[in-house]
């Protein structure tokens, strides 16, 4: 019967060992899957810093999978979601932000490229950007060669 199954194959061991067992499962995937996106976040690190002739911003190029989930929680949006998608290279997201020192860390916008275009680029709440920032992402495309429309 199921429960004597249940009382010879699932003794009180199984079940801190397999917790064990996940945990480092876990770990692994989060550690390839860190590697992976750091490898990635290579390819475009000659953006990071890139400010053009903005005296206010600049891009910012995420390194690992929790900046991208810290911007999603500050910015209330989903692109923590994206992180597969970048560790695959069918996309990559930059950050737009502040030059000022006591401002760097402030998430203005989250710009994704994919297939050499914006695909978006979003505020908090998925707010469209405002004129000035379209204008700065426009000019950073210009001088990278990406698509914006």
């Amino acid at each position: 019967s199921r429960s004597d199954w249940s009382s010879d194959v699932c003794s009180s061991d199984l079940f801190p060992s397999h917790d064990i067992v996940m945990m480092n499962y876990k770990a692994k995937e989060d550690e390839i899957k860190n590697n992976k996106f750091k490898e990635v976040a290579k390819k475009y690190m000659e953006y990071d810093g890139w400010k053009g002739k903005s005296k206010d911003y600049k891009i910012v190029v995420p390194t690992t999978p929790h900046e991208l989930i810290v911007e999603g929680a500050r910015q209330h949006h989903c692109v923590a979601s994206y992180v597969d998608d970048v560790c695959e290279e069918k996309t990559f997201i930059v950050f737009v932000r502040y030059q000022d020192e006591e401002k760097k860390d402030q998430s203005i916008v989250t710009v994704e490229i994919k297939d050499n275009k914006i695909n978006q680029a979003k505020r908090v709440n998925n707010e469209s950007p405002l004129a000035e920032e379209k204008e700065f992402i426009s000019n950073f495309c210009k001088n990278f060669n990406i698509l914006y429309e």
